[in-house]
């Protein structure tokens, strides 16, 4: 009896961590479903706050540990960020894993060759055996790189005089109308499907030919794609006329092949120790405190914040209470700026 609610608290353990993937415009958040054992999505945030607090809302209760995947050339100082972040946040469990470690512990069969459009680069991946047997990375393909090139045409065309945030995200947003429709109007002026495509078909034709060489040397079971770009048009049309074989399009793959992880990775750890404590909740509200006085704070006070925070996160409640003391004299001063 005393083993079966060990397991079941387990379980519930298992259920708090979400798989995050980190490695997207948009931070995605998966969980597995203890009834069927899937890996399901449960939101996309721009944040980690927001993500966090989304997960509680769809869970019913706290959620404090996280399996976090990365892509596999982003700067250590960006990875830094974000895994600082991602605790600060309320996560105080992160487990971090390789975004191949992610993807592996996804695919269900013995040979596979994974395509995934990312945010800042795009990927093949021939996994035989579970093991990464041929990666190859195409840095100047990706979701960054379409939209910077659709909005170099879109300066031309509409005789901008300079490409700016905005640019870019109105050519995003374009990009991905134009995914569902032939054109669109932008700034009065219709625009057509082909007139994106044709600036990246080239390229993108050039890469599934790689794909080709791959498929011909492993002969895959399958194949996947995956990444929301992997939807547009130009792609699959290319990937039909190139590839033997048709490609299955995964979504989520990254966040969900890291929420298949949990189980494996918090097996024998407990993200809460002590929960008749209250310290969880006071590491909790600090972490809330430290977000929302950013604003007041410059770039070498919030470094050295966020370093003291790091430091003495242990649950040192003499510690806790010198952060406490300090966070309530900032927010006194923000209410007085």
């Amino acid at each position: 009896m005393q083993d079966q609610m060990q397991d079941q608290m387990q379980d519930l353990k298992q259920n708090l961590s979400v798989g995050i993937d980190a490695g997207n415009f948009r931070l995605k958040a998966a969980y597995l479903n203890p009834k069927n054992s899937r890996a399901e999505v449960i939101c996309e945030c721009e944040n980690f706050l927001e993500l966090r607090e989304s997960c509680e809302i769809f869970l019913g209760d706290f959620v404090d540990s996280c399996v976090l995947s990365f892509s596999e050339n982003i700067p250590k100082r960006e990875h830094d960020k974000l895994l600082l972040s991602a605790k600060t946040s309320g996560f105080d469990s992160v487990k971090v894993i390789d975004p191949y470690e992610a993807i592996i512990s996804g695919i269900a069969c013995k040979t596979a060759l994974i395509f995934d459009i990312g945010k800042a680069n795009s990927r093949a991946i021939l996994v035989k055996d579970n093991h990464v047997r041929e990666k190859i990375l195409f840095p100047d393909l990706s979701g960054d790189s379409f939209d910077r090139i659709f909005a170099e045409w879109l300066c031309e065309r509409f005789l901008l005089s300079s490409i700016d945030s905005s640019v870019i995200r109105d050519a995003e947003k374009i990009k991905i109308a134009l995914s569902e429709s032939a054109h669109v109007i932008y700034r009065h002026a219709k625009i057509s499907r082909y007139d994106f495509e044709r600036l990246i078909r080239f390229q993108i034709r050039k890469i599934l030919h790689t794909l080709r060489r791959l498929e011909s040397e492993y002969s895959p079971e399958k194949i996947f794609f995956t990444g929301s770009s992997c939807k547009l048009p130009v792609i699959l049309e290319s990937a039909s006329q190139i590839l033997a074989q048709t490609p299955e399009f995964h979504d989520n793959l990254a966040a969900k092949s890291a929420a298949m992880k949990i189980p494996e990775l918090f097996a024998n750890s407990s993200p809460n120790p002590n929960p008749n404590s209250n310290t969880s909740q006071r590491v909790r509200n600090l972490r809330h405190d430290l977000i929302s006085l950013e604003e007041i704070l410059t770039r070498s006070q919030k470094d050295k914040l966020y370093d003291m925070f790091m430091k003495n996160e242990s649950g040192n409640s003499e510690t806790l209470a010198i952060l406490e003391n300090l966070m309530n004299e900032l927010k006194i001063l923000k209410t007085h700026a």
